[in-house]
């Protein structure tokens, strides 16, 4: 009767996975489309002492948490829904700690063709030296703000602010947000029940956090949009006050004496 060989290799990380599946009890997920071998490498110096990293095959994570069906609830469903290249995270830290810490971390690399963004590109405003044409079109599909001024295209200086400000209060509400702030232990508690929990299960809790991350992104928004609107009403002020400097001389005002108007 012929036996099939299993690689080592295959072994060590079926190992690897029954054991961080039985010691952490948060695993986090990340697609490794587009990711390169230096971008893991650095995600994991940063991580260190906070979370492990393992890059495995789904059929063997599928066949270490059918070991552990019994012990971790849903662990082999969890498995099963996973599809294409993916990294496995596996921490002690609740699941909304671990979303903070990894977007104050993320790596970036320079983009290549066929790349996917996965945030918000930066668009700074001002001449593209290029013609108005089609390539106007492509401006709208990626809801680019321009305007044609002199023969080439102008990327207005708004949208490029309105990001910018974006990310900053988001980076600011953030620091207030943390799982040792009173004020955010007590807003968690007071949503914690409206998700169906009294404060003790895990799921609503993480669902209350999740809400709160939610209105904080949807805030950073708007207090952006109002940075501008802020700026734009002084811009005006401060417009109103020069033209009121610069006007014209009233017919007869500064006209040197002995010399007639025409």
């Amino acid at each position: 009767m012929l036996t099939r060989q299993i690689a080592s290799w295959k072994k060590e990380i079926y190992s690897d996975l029954v054991e961080l599946l039985q010691k952490y009890p948060v695993v986090a997920v990340a697609d490794l489309r587009k990711v390169r071998s230096s971008q893991i490498q650095e995600i994991r110096k940063k991580l260190r002492g906070k979370a492990e990293l393992i890059v495995a095959k789904n059929t063997i994570l599928r066949k270490a948490s059918e070991k552990l069906a019994t012990e971790k609830t849903n662990v082999d469903k969890f498995a099963d829904s996973l599809t294409g290249s993916q990294v496995l995270i596996f921490s002690q830290m609740n699941p909304y700690e671990l979303i903070i810490f990894l977007n104050k971390n993320k790596v970036r690399v320079p983009a290549k063709g066929g790349d996917i963004a996965t945030s918000e590109i930066m668009v700074q405003g001002g001449n593209t030296g290029l013609q108005p044409g089609p390539v106007i079109s492509e401006f709208n599909e990626a809801k680019v703000q321009t305007r044609i001024e002199g023969g080439s295209i102008f990327i207005a200086v708004t949208g490029a602010i309105v990001t910018n400000r974006s990310l900053f209060h988001q980076a600011r509400l953030q620091e207030s947000m943390q799982p040792g702030s009173p004020a955010f232990v007590n807003q968690v508690n007071a949503l914690t029940p409206y998700f169906g929990g009294s404060g003790k299960g895990p799921g609503p809790r993480f669902m209350a956090e999740a809400f709160i991350y939610q209105q904080l992104n949807q805030q950073a928004a708007a207090q952006a949009y109002q940075d501008i609107y802020r700026l734009l009403c002084w811009m005006a002020i401060g417009m109103i006050a020069c033209a009121f400097i610069l006007s014209k001389n009233k017919p007869g005002q500064g006209v040197p004496k002995g010399e007639a108007m025409h």
